[in-house]
């Protein structure tokens, strides 16, 4: 063995054979990758040595990256009443949303550090200068929304391929206002108009997977039109956070298969101006509340649209009318022949 030759070696590469001993000192899962720079160092494998160092370093950023996103991610969906439970492993939309921001289009947006602004809104954001941090809050809700609703991607680029693909690396809010089905203010900064009616894969709406409305959603504050109709793969219940989205004026969810009540939180909504829930599975009653902002009432609302299955001898949704629903439809399990009142 050439000593002489080797201690050239030790001393040419100081700083790799350096690095390969913080690695080792790091801890056990650095172990054998300093011990490999080491031994590829010392006997003359340089680019072995450099290889190695730069695979870690990159292991070590999306791992990092990883912790961040996760870490703010459960912030926000704490923050509307989502705990651990989807970030407990499996393919959980806030789990695909995760690597949609550590090593997918969204890899290169920087992650808020403080975990009390990761549960803010984009709204409590419209005034820094770091953009940068509001971008992750309003697009990390919209990739939630995208994957609860098993979205194809293909949905969000036209069929003209005017609008940029949605897999394209993300940098800025300009590039998500151009997606298809997205609509936002005239400056490009807020997302204000949702249009995910009809949503089809491969040309057969029968082979849809079922697919539902995450509560995170209630987070993309400046949306003041959702559109949902016409996807009866739609199931689950309608999140009560909605209720708090107080830029919303229209919400179109009808012929869809949502279940459970219309919540009383709708009765915050006091710029809504239309709501469509026939040809749901929705049932109860409908909030005096919600009703009390019908614009003739002259209180806090200007709704003038309130659609519901409200009509024959049992019906689905109890509401009254014309005080309240303006439009009453009897449910296919109440009659086999639809029946539309209009109470207007």
């Amino acid at each position: 063995m050439d000593l002489n030759g080797i201690g050239n070696r030790i001393r040419d590469h100081m700083p790799l054979i350096i690095r390969s001993f913080l690695h080792i000192v790091h801890g056990r899962k650095s172990l054998f990758l300093g011990i490999g720079i080491l031994a590829a160092s010392i006997f003359g494998m340089e680019e072995v040595a450099e290889e190695i160092s730069h695979f870690h370093h990159n292991h070590q950023h999306e791992a990092t990256r990883l912790d961040l996103v996760t870490g703010c991610a459960k912030q926000l969906s704490k923050s509307v009443g989502v705990h651990d439970e989807p970030f407990n492993g499996g393919a959980t939309p806030q789990m695909k949303a995760i690597d949609w921001f550590v090593s997918g289009p969204g890899r290169t947006i920087d992650i808020p550090t403080n975990e009390n602004a990761c549960a803010k809104t984009y709204s409590n954001h419209k005034n820094d200068n770091d953009i940068t941090n509001s971008l992750f809050l309003s697009v990390y809700p919209l990739v939630v929304f995208q994957y609860a609703l098993q979205i194809p991607s293909n949905q969000w680029s036209d069929s003209n391929q005017n609008q940029p693909q949605q897999d394209e690396l993300i940098t800025n809010m300009k590039q998500v206002c151009r997606w298809h089905r997205i609509q936002c203010d005239d400056h490009d900064k807020y997302i204000t108009k949702l249009h995910f009616s009809n949503i089809v894969i491969n040309n057969n709406k029968d082979s849809m997977p079922n697919g539902y409305i995450p509560a995170e959603m209630s987070k993309m504050a400046y949306l003041e039109r959702i559109e949902l109709y016409d996807n009866h793969y739609l199931t689950g219940t309608i999140p009560f956070q909605i209720g708090y989205m107080s830029n919303l004026r229209y919400l179109y969810l009808h012929h869809t298969s949502l279940t459970g009540s219309i919540p009383s939180t709708f009765s915050y909504l006091t710029n809504l101006e239309e709501v469509f829930l026939e040809d749901t599975n929705l049932s109860g009653t409908i909030s005096s509340q919600l009703c009390a902002l019908k614009k003739e009432h002259k209180g806090p609302g200007i709704l003038h649209l309130l659609h519901a299955d409200c009509a024959g001898d049992n019906p689905l949704v109890q509401c009254t009318y014309p005080t309240c629903c303006t439009n009453c439809y009897r449910h296919p399990s109440v009659s086999l022949q639809p029946l539309l009142i209009n109470t207007q």
